[in-house]
């Protein structure tokens, strides 16, 4: 999967990753790291994948996590194109 940051500090910044599971957060040991966002948790939220899809999951972050402008309270599948907002930092995701 690849994420690409769209704004602040990081715009342009292209995440790729070869897992089935990638914490994004501020923390170093995150598989997605966002600096320069301190409305960012330290681990912010989890993309996982299984045999129906990539799914994007809160892990209980302060700010909250959002997909095309809507809260993620559960588990939601994500297509290609999906625009993840975490803090103030916007991320475009693909397959």
């Amino acid at each position: 999967m690849k994420l690409e940051i769209l704004n602040g500090p990081l715009d342009g910044l292209v995440f790729r990753v070869d897992r089935p599971r990638a914490v994004i957060g501020r923390d170093p040991s995150c598989e997605v790291v966002i600096t320069g966002d301190s409305r960012v948790s330290r681990k912010h939220a989890v993309i996982y994948h299984n045999n129906n899809g990539y799914w994007l999951e809160d892990s209980k972050s302060r700010n909250g996590t959002f997909l095309e402008g809507k809260k993620v309270s559960v588990g939601v599948l994500l297509k290609s194109g999906s625009i993840l907002k975490m803090g103030g930092t916007l991320l475009h995701f693909e397959e």
